[in-house]
């Protein structure tokens, strides 16, 4: 049974036909690889590459041109050898190394088969060309400035900077009519809703005096990319106030405040500026002045925080209503903190002193109720004469008090 079913197959159509189909394959393959013939490929578009560019450039030098870009190769070799050649993997390479001086140059190239291929396996049947012919002219080096523009929005209550560019300047090199059209860098930031201080690196373009860009790839720089930060700052009105020191019966109630300007628009950091609410432009004492006050002050602000108008100061105008003053004249003199061993003889006879108050309170004062402290705490163990400010009180009336700036005069001698 199994004899005659081998014989079937034996004999069959179709064995007949893969046997021819293998002892063809196998005798190509001998032929092929045991004889090893030699064969014919030809290969067009080969890219050239120049090497020794760098030697080149240290010589001033560079290459503008060449007279081809691609060469095209009829190449012979053993089967076995051409079979190991890939278009993609050869590579036609000219030597610039040996070029010293700018000018038209016929140079000799070499052929790169790629990895696995010994050139001395491989015969150049014919090519395309058999020489490059390249120009080469100065290489001219040019320091040029860098430019930026901030492309997008800043943020609702903030407000950004000029933008900073680095470096300020590139160096860029290249053939002498090239670089001469270049005049500067230009770099672009292109962000939205920006409230913070943002830093990108990004590349730039070269640009001439028309602000054309100039492309080639003949120039070089000393640097890819520009670092570029756009400076974010907090905007913020707030308003401008005064502290006032009550005295002589003048308080917050009886007084009227005006502040011009009455408030500031501030930038600064977002941390410092969110916690600013008011700005104190300082304390007044009240009882400095009779009934009306005007003074400029300056505006003083935290560090890393400006105004955005520019002004520096504001005028503050204070009005004292509903109060009278009385004029008094007093003998009723205190000295008060003598140094031991020293006496203090007072040359002041009297004050003429002013009080302010409501009118009911005012009546009735006399002399007798103004009492003048003389303190002698900052004299020491000095001798001469002395001007003093006394602090004057009103005794046994409430709700009322001197006002001005008073001195006396005093004579300091050991006892």
């Amino acid at each position: 049974m199994v004899k005659q079913t081998l014989n079937k197959i034996f004999t069959s159509r179709a064995f007949f036909v893969i046997f021819s189909i293998l002892a063809a394959v196998s005798l190509w393959v001998y032929i092929a690889y045991s004889e090893n013939p030699d064969i014919t490929e030809y290969y067009s578009g080969i890219p050239i590459e120049f090497v020794g560019t760098d030697s080149l450039q240290d010589k001033n030098l560079i290459v503008t041109a060449s007279d081809v870009s691609q060469v095209s190769l009829r190449l012979s070799g053993k089967r076995i050898d051409m079979t190991k050649l890939k278009k993609d993997n050869i590579s036609i390479v000219v030597d610039v190394s040996r070029v010293t001086v700018s000018g038209t140059h016929q140079l000799d190239y070499d052929i790169d088969y790629g990895d696995g291929v010994a050139a001395d396996d491989i015969v150049v049947s014919s090519a395309s060309v058999n020489y490059i012919t390249v120009t080469v002219e100065p290489l001219t080096h040019k320091t040029i400035p860098v430019t930026g523009d901030f492309n997008g929005n800043i943020a609702e209550n903030y407000i950004g900077a000029e933008l900073e560019v680095t470096p300020a300047t590139i160096k860029i090199s290249g053939p002498k009519n090239v670089i001469d059209r270049i005049t500067y860098a230009y770099v672009v930031m292109e962000r939205e809703e920006i409230s913070a201080t943002t830093t990108d690196t990004l590349p730039y373009k070269l640009m001439d005096a028309n602000d054309v860009e100039v492309v080639s790839d003949l120039v070089t720089s000393d640097t890819d990319s520009i670092v570029v930060t756009q400076k974010v700052s907090r905007v913020k009105e707030v308003p401008l106030t005064v502290n006032l020191a009550e005295g002589a019966g003048a308080n917050s109630s009886n007084t009227t405040v005006t502040i011009e300007p009455s408030s500031i628009t501030i930038i600064g950091d977002a941390e410092i500026v969110d916690e600013i609410n008011t700005i104190s432009l300082g304390t007044i004492d009240l009882s400095s002045f009779t009934s009306n006050y005007t003074r400029e002050m300056p505006i003083i602000l935290p560090d890393g925080v400006s105004i955005q108008s520019g002004v520096t100061s504001a005028t503050v105008n204070i009005s004292i209503v509903g109060l009278d003053t009385i004029q008094v004249t007093s003998s009723n003199f205190q000295i008060t903190n003598e140094t031991d061993g020293y006496s203090a003889d007072l040359l002041t006879e009297s004050l003429n002193v002013t009080i302010r108050g409501s009118a009911s309170r005012l009546n009735g004062i006399t002399a007798q109720n103004v009492r003048i402290v003389v303190s002698l705490e900052g004299i020491g163990n000095s001798e001469g004469m002395f001007t003093i400010e006394p602090r004057i009180y009103i005794d046994g009336v409430s709700g009322v008090g001197a006002v001005g700036d008073y001195e006396v005069n005093v004579r300091v001698s050991k006892s």
